[in-house]
């Protein structure tokens, strides 16, 4: 179809095709990790050597610009790369990693909506300059993006929270 982008309803279906994959692997894995049956391929200090392998082959694999015609590669491949490390952080017994990774995962589900709306196109032109400036770099935005997702999902947990308990 000869500029489908520029048609707003098949853009967007296109962008849903895209993403629903990845969202729906995500229910599929907080259903399995609520019942505790995430897979433990990667588990354990012997497997460390794969984990590394898997993480490094994952990251590799969107550079190798493979045609995929509009196939969603990365939700086959984010899981493995999931799954690799938490293996390696598992294999370590790190309490402050723990504790943090485990404050993280609380606010998860918040920081993901609200971290994705940093990259939509109307909102990405007021926080382009504070996310993405005055640095181009992937760490400075990496921080930038997690940090203000961070504060912002403790605080729309905060008010959240009082309303969904009086709904109970």
């Amino acid at each position: 179809m000869p500029n489908w982008d520029t048609n707003p309803l098949l853009h967007s279906l296109f962008n849903y095709s895209i993403v629903m994959p990845n969202v729906v692997l995500g229910f599929m894995c907080a259903k399995w990790n609520h019942e505790g049956v995430l897979p433990t391929w990667f588990e354990g200090k012997q497997k460390w050597p794969l984990c590394i392998l898997v993480v490094i082959v994952v990251l590799l694999i969107p550079g190798l610009n493979i045609p995929t015609k509009g196939f969603p590669l990365h939700a086959f491949i984010t899981p493995f790369f999931i799954f690799a490390i938490v293996g390696i952080f598992n294999s370590f017994q790190l309490r402050t990693v723990t504790s943090c990774l485990t404050k993280v995962g609380d606010l998860s589900m918040y920081m993901w909506f609200f971290h994705a709306l940093f990259f939509t196109t109307t909102v990405n032109l007021y926080t382009k300059n504070l996310v993405f400036e005055p640095f181009h770099c992937f760490l400075y935005t990496f921080v930038m993006t997690f940090a203000l997702s961070y504060i912002a999902s403790w605080i729309i947990k905060k008010l959240i929270t009082p309303i969904i308990n009086r709904i109970k």
